[in-house]
């Protein structure tokens, strides 16, 4: 009778040495968690742990490799104190398939973090196309985010219209100019606080000639647009009594000449004597349709 509760006993144990070692092997498998930088939590956050083929869990832990004490907190965020590379570990402590689930399995999962003392940089940018009227606008995204976040766009075009994505087009039904604001909301994973940035740029509709803008500004040089021609009508040498003569098309109510000492002239065919020759001005003129 000794003999048989011997063996009984033996099978058991032997029965429970594989179990163990099964349970750590499938306790470990698929065990996973990520550590990202969250900018607007300010800290280290554990993301996406995730524990696979136990039956109950005991305790679950994690060490942030800094000297501090081991947290059980739910997805803990970490602080560290100072720059450097650090391994991260997550604990877990489990009845995971054993024998009549009598011992536990122990797990270590690590990750490496590397903490640097820059901050959270967002900074929201774009650029915007000159168009004729008629044609879309294309805004160009180029904000700096931090890495591993995602940012959302929102685009106020200045219309009274709302726009959304980080390259959006647009058509204006008015030519002018129109300050355009893009609102861009950042987010890193599992942090609740989000951060963001405002920027304004001001765009340019073109006006076809003999429209009108929409009057944004009286010194932006789209305001309007004419087909006028202005001839010299003599005197090309410097001293000499220079006539002009300008022919336009459209609705031009008035005429306003300003010469190089400041004199103006509202007259179709002005005058000047011009002392010296002036330097050649390059001009490159820009139309539309």
């Amino acid at each position: 009778m000794k003999a048989v509760i011997q063996r009984v006993l033996f099978l058991l144990l032997l029965c429970n040495v594989f179990s163990i070692e099964t349970a750590t092997a499938n306790g470990c498998t698929g065990t996973r968690f990520e550590v990202v930088y969250s900018p607007w939590c300010g800290c280290w956050q554990v993301c996406g742990n995730y524990i696979s083929d136990c039956d109950e869990l005991v305790s679950v832990s994690f060490n942030f490799g800094d000297g501090t004490p081991s947290t059980s907190a739910p997805n803990p965020c970490h602080t560290y104190a100072q720059p450097g590379v650090y391994t991260v570990t997550m604990t877990v402590v489990a009845y995971c398939h054993g024998f009549l689930n009598l011992f536990t399995t122990t797990c270590h999962i690590t990750r490496t973090v590397n903490v640097v003392t820059t901050g959270p940089v967002l900074i929201a940018g774009f650029t915007a196309d000159t168009t004729c009227l008629g044609t879309s606008t294309t805004f160009t995204n180029t904000t700096i985010a931090p890495a591993g976040s995602n940012n959302t766009y929102t685009w106020i075009f200045g219309d009274g219209t709302i726009g959304r994505g980080p390259n959006p087009t647009h058509t204006y039904d008015t030519c002018g100019a129109y300050d355009v604001m893009m609102i861009v909301t950042n987010s890193a994973p599992c942090c609740p606080i989000t951060g963001s940035d405002t920027i304004i740029h001001r765009v340019y509709v073109n006006c076809a000639p003999f429209d009108n803008s929409n009057g944004l500004g009286s010194t932006d040089p789209y305001i309007e647009e004419s087909d006028a021609q202005i001839v010299v009508t003599s005197g090309t040498c410097a001293g000499d009594t220079t006539r002009f003569n300008v022919s336009y098309n459209g609705p031009i109510d008035s005429l306003l000449w300003t010469f190089p000492d400041s004199t103006t002239s509202t007259s179709r065919t002005p005058w000047y004597i011009y002392p010296a020759c002036p330097p050649a001005i390059p001009y490159t003129a820009t139309t539309c349709p």
